[in-house]
């Protein structure tokens, strides 16, 4: 119910005689890494209990701020009318405690910093204070004092208080409560917050409006020079800022323009760690990429028409989950899992002009739907992120205990699309990309693979950037590799002995040159997937056996393929499977791992190929330049005989149609030449070739086979990459092959015999699948093929970054 607190300070609170609280809302949550924001399942936020802070109706006032005591139930919320409200905060919802008058200014922030005190709340305000405060009596204990100036945070390590005040950071010593020393030289405007770490508690963080945080340490000597370890500029006012991590050895921080930044603040410190230089994740934009998350899930619904501002962020230990909290002026609160980019990512893009940061939100996990406060959320409180307790306040003078359905304990990842076998990821593994079977293997890699899971929005800007900065960089490298050529020759024509330094630069530049390649084939990679996504379709991540929906065929044929080139793909899967094409899909086939990967492969080419030809294809029937087949000439001759008879026997031979070609699909009616007439009288002709078949077999013998390779080393390498990462280390199943099936066979058949024997015994790898798994592993195979070639024209004609076949193996002579 309702509970309004009277003028007497004396009175409990007692029933308001307002409206009873609505019904329970509903929440949409999805559980992290285990259901797609596509298929969230809705579920109840229940209020519990709702409390309002204003006095009456011509005094009304609103919550600023909530705190709650480590291991205790204990909450204070600070209001608009200068007082400090304790709650009991549990399962029964909100039990009023007591006040806490004393500050004669506008309160700025409350903290319970001593887990050894938890009775112990410090407050600061506009009448520069610091006040501490007993919770048990309800009594003033500490009062720290600063003449004409606005207090805006405050923070204790048991010894020292530190305080915030104009440009100033201000301490205190608590055994004599007596004023120490300043830090005036740090900061150049308003200090905003400053919090002495949890565990290392001579740790002192401070941030102002003037951008600047900054890391103190306050033994053995509280010394503004000696004690400054590290700082980071996040360019624009810090509002809110909190520890996080295992050892709270990372800070997030809330700007004053909505924007979030995550900084490796201990890594800063140490000169001999890795990281720290920089913001290891910030989003500039966060209330567009909040809202973009939003509307891509059922559980954003609630939080439309988009967000407004950022609340602040909740860790939860036991995942190593960090959750950022937003709202939007209509009073609806998103729950968004912070997902960290790969170390190094926001330098790599803080390089670029222009370019994005990286996105940090997941798709919002739980939502509370505006109307729950009527206004602006000024503070949620979620305890450790864990708990199924929540408590909100906000500017509509109420503050609210609610229960929501747990959300997930481990730590968020990337949303994906569902598997084809529904199969949840093995507990205990992380993958760094699970939507295929190859991992990126360089940091570029990851940084798209990043983006693709993220932001796919972004993820096209983002491909593009980083092949041109690799084309840049190449370039670069060009040009320095031509002055160094020449100032060796130079050094050479001299009489200087230049072999070593000749050798030496050479090496540099071929491992240069293989990392942007590795880069290269990762973007590359990655961009296949994107294909595989916008069809709907997940890459196999292991050859398992699954019942694959016809959804997935569909958009495997119909979604990757022209309509005369899926004819030729029927035909390939005919011919790959064999008598096994026939079968139904649940029957389950057993052969060699090497086998499986080889068909894998040919697939993967016969697909590249096919795109190819395909294109060609197209374009010679836009422009009208197909070669006419046999088969077209003799229909065409048919129907100009049949046209001319039609003529003869018409009374105006005006009116005769002119002889028009057959449109593309229509079945031919002539016979196929090779048929016998007793098939074509029993009706048993051969199916008439598909168009595109025809246009391939008028290849010439040389045509055909440069239509057939692959192009660059690049393609190759990928086809392999990929094949590998199905069925394991080719060559080994080659040679675990070679020594089951021996070398001594006479024939062809003997051989096949031998392979069908060595899988029967289980002398070598084998791998155990349906039929409807295979004609799936068969059909992605050749989409990855197309993909493949549409990736690989499109970077060789934007960037001409990549290797030909050709260079590749004269580079290796």
């Amino acid at each position: 119910m309702h509970l309004r607190f009277g003028d007497s300070d004396d009175e409990g609170p007692g029933p308001s005689g307002a409206t009873p609280a609505a019904a329970p809302a509903a929440l949409g949550f999805v559980p992290p890494a285990a259901v797609p924001a596509a298929t969230a399942q809705q579920g109840p936020f229940h209020c519990v209990s709702t409390v309002r802070t204003d006095f009456d109706a011509k005094d009304t006032c609103y919550v600023f701020e909530l705190a709650h005591s480590p291991g205790s139930s204990l909450v204070a919320a600070a209001l608009s009318n200068k007082r400090i409200k304790l709650f009991n905060f549990g399962d029964g919802g909100l039990n009023f405690v007591g006040d806490l008058v004393g500050h004669e200014g506008m309160l700025r922030e409350l903290c319970f910093d001593l887990p050894d005190a938890p009775h112990l709340l410090h407050s600061c305000g506009a009448d520069g204070t610091v006040r501490g405060w007993d919770t048990r009596s309800g009594q003033q204990v500490e009062c720290y004092r600063v003449p004409r100036l606005e207090l805006l945070s405050c923070s204790t390590n048991g010894t020292l208080v530190a305080a915030g005040g104009g440009d100033k950071i201000l301490f205190w010593d608590r055994r004599t409560q007596r004023p120490v020393t300043s830090f005036d030289d740090t900061h150049a405007q308003d200090v905003a917050q400053v919090a002495f770490h949890p565990l290392h508690r001579s740790i002192l963080v401070s941030g102002s409006e003037d951008g600047l945080i900054a890391v103190f340490d306050t033994a053995p000597q509280l010394d503004e020079d000696e004690g400054f370890k590290a700082a980071l500029n996040i360019d624009t006012s810090v509002a809110k800022l909190g520890f996080y991590g295992q050892q709270g050895e990372r800070l997030w921080a809330r700007s004053g323009v909505e924007s979030l930044h995550i900084w490796e603040w201990a890594a800063a410190c140490n000169d001999e760690a890795a990281g720290g230089n920089g913001a290891l994740g910030e989003a500039l934009n966060a209330r567009e990429q909040l809202t973009a998350a939003a509307a891509a899930c059922p559980a954003g619904q609630a939080l439309a028409p988009g967000l407004d501002y950022l609340i602040g962020c909740e860790y939860n230990a036991s995942a190593n989950q960090l959750w950022l909290l937003a709202g939007n002026n209509g009073g609806a609160v998103g729950f968004y899992p912070i997902i960290e980019p790969p170390a190094g990512t926001v330098q790599q893009q803080q390089q670029q002009a222009g370019a994005q940061p990286p996105p940090l939100f997941g798709h919002p996990q739980a939502a509370l739907p505006g109307g729950s406060h009527t206004d602006v959320v000024r503070s949620v409180l979620w305890p450790g992120a864990a708990g199924s307790l929540c408590l909100t306040g906000g500017t509509s003078v109420r503050q609210a205990a609610r229960r929501a359905p747990a959300l997930a304990s481990r730590r968020a990842s990337p949303p994906r699309a569902q598997a084809a076998d529904n199969a949840p990821e093995p507990a205990g593994e992380e993958s760094t990309f699970a939507l295929a079977p190859s991992k990126p293997k360089s940091p570029t890699g990851e940084m798209a693979a990043y983006y693709l899971q993220m932001q796919p929005h972004l993820f096209r800007e983002a491909v593009e950037t980083a092949f041109q900065r690799i084309k840049e960089a190449r370039e670069a490298d060009d040009a320095a590799e031509k002055a160094q050529a020449e100032a060796l020759e130079a050094a050479k024509a001299e009489g200087k002995d230049t072999g070593a330094d000749l050798v030496l630069y050479k090496r540099m530049a071929q491992v240069k040159r293989l990392e942007q390649m590795l880069a290269i084939e990762d973007l590359m990679y990655i961009c296949i997937l994107e294909k595989f996504q916008e069809i709907g379709v997940d890459m196999l991540p292991r050859v398992e056996p699954i019942e694959e929906g016809t959804s997935t065929l569909k958009a495997l044929t119909e979604g990757v393929h022209s309509r005369e080139a899926i004819d030729m793909v029927k035909e390939h899967v005919l011919a790959v499977l064999g008598p096994a094409s026939m079968a139904f899909s649940n029957t389950m086939i057993k052969m060699s791992k090497l086998q499986a990967a080889q068909v894998y492969a040919a697939s993967i080419m016969f697909g590249y190929f096919l795109r190819r030809v395909d294109k060609r294809f197209q374009l010679a029937k836009q422009l009208g330049v197909l070669p006419e087949s046999k088969e077209d000439a003799v229909e065409r001759l048919e129907r100009l005989f049949h046209m001319a008879d039609e003529v003869e026997g018409s009374v105006d031979p005006d009116a005769a149609q002119p002889v028009e070609p057959r449109s593309e699909g229509e079945p031919s009616t002539s016979y196929s030449s090779s048929s016998s007439a007793a098939e074509q009288q029993a009706g048993l002709a051969r199916r008439p070739k598909s168009a595109l078949r025809r246009y391939v077999e008028s290849f010439d013998q040389e045509t055909m086979m440069e239509t057939a390779r692959l192009v660059t080393l690049e393609s190759a390498t990928l086809t392999e990459r990929q094949t590998q990462a199905l069925f394991g280390d080719i060559k080994a199943l080659q040679r675990n092959m070679q020594d089951a099936v021996g070398q001594d066979a006479g024939s062809m058949e003997e051989i096949i015999q031998r392979v069908q024997e060595a899988v029967k015994d289980g002398r070598v790898e084998s791998v155990v699948m349906t039929v409807g798994t295979q004609r799936r592993a068969v059909l992605e195979a050749v989409a990855y093929g197309c993909f493949l070639r549409d990736v690989e024209s499109w970077v060789d004609t934007e960037y001409e970054l990549l290797t030909p076949v050709s260079a590749a193996a004269s580079m290796d002579d």
